[in-house]
Parts: structure tokens; sequence; C-alpha cells
């Protein structure tokens, strides 16, 4: 009928929580929990310390999303969410979110949120010291058909990189090809 689906719901309400955590809280208790609300949520280790120990207790993960202007950042998350390509070029100007629930192998759930990050707000996303600390992996995406693209991309992948190593939060990087010729 159009509505939202159970695995939708819970991965909105994943990505609420993830955002803003006292508001979910709320919700809770607006929507008549019982229990006690905080301990509706668990708290993990920092992700420094999973990645010693390439294990996680985690149940969602966060993906920012880098690169340049029409390179196909949109694109993924819509493909990610299930939703149709459309060749209108929306320029994206402010953080776009997606989040959708994974099953792995063996039925085990964990929601994914990818961060798309507009190209101009690059730099002050990072002028913030501790804005990786919240970054499972981050990703680059470039238009393989586009050369300026693909530099534009590497040059972002160099700064996140030149952050991480200032900060400590060392964060897996991967590159996406983008619309094939």
């Amino acid at each position: 009928m159009g509505y939202i689906s159970l695995n939708g719901f819970l991965s909105q309400w994943a990505l609420m929580t993830l955002l803003d955590p006292p508001r979910s809280l709320a919700n809770l208790i607006y929507i008549g929990y019982s229990g006690n609300p905080a301990a509706a949520l668990h708290v993990t280790r920092r992700r420094s310390v999973d990645r010693k120990k390439h294990a996680t207790e985690r149940n969602v993960f966060q993906c920012y999303v880098f690169g340049s202007k029409n390179a196909g950042k949109s694109a993924l998350l819509d493909a990610f969410l299930g939703r149709h390509f459309s060749t209108n070029y929306t320029p994206t100007t402010v953080e776009k979110f997606a989040a959708n629930a994974i099953e792995l192998i063996g039925g085990t759930k964990k929601t994914l949120v990818l961060r798309e990050m507009p190209e101009g707000e690059v730099s002050k996303v990072l002028s913030n010291q501790d804005c990786l600390a919240a970054c499972d992996v981050a990703v680059f995406v470039y238009d393989s058909s586009d050369e300026s693209s693909w530099k534009k991309s590497r040059d972002l992948l160099e700064k996140v990189a030149m952050q991480r190593d200032l900060t400590g939060h060392r964060v897996p990087c991967l590159l996406i090809a983008a619309k094939t010729i």
C-alpha cells in the first residue's frame, strides 16, 4: 500500500538514534516504552579498539561518501535504498543520508548508514578534529568518464588520509568508479 516497511522503519530509527540519541530516548517515552529508556540503547566501545581486535558488537555502521559534484554520490545512495536511477542532476548542498538494514551470511542483520558529504562542505567537515571518529569507512566516488572527477576524489582521499593521520582516527577507504562510458 506504499507504507514504510518494517525494515525501512528500523533503518530510520537506527539513523535517528545515530544522529540524535536523546531524541530517540524521548521518542521511546512518547510511544509508551515502559522500561528504562536509557537501557534500550547500547553504547559500544571505540571504533579504534574494534579495528585493533578485528571484532565489533556494533549493529550500526556509518560510511562517509565523498566525491566531486556530479560524480554519482546521490545515485549511489538512491541505489542503496532501491530507488530508480534518475538522469536529472540536482546538486547536493547539505549532507544527505541513506540507511538500510543488511543481512549478513548467517542471518545477522546490521544497519549501514551512508552519509553523503557535499563537495563544498568537505573542508568544513574535516576542520572538525573528531569528524572521522564516527566514521567506519570512507568511500570516494568518481565519474570514471571524467578525469577531473578522478583527480578531485584522489585529492579528497588525500585530505581524509591526512586528517586521519593527524587525529589517529584510522578509517578504511574505498574508491568507487561510477558512470561508465
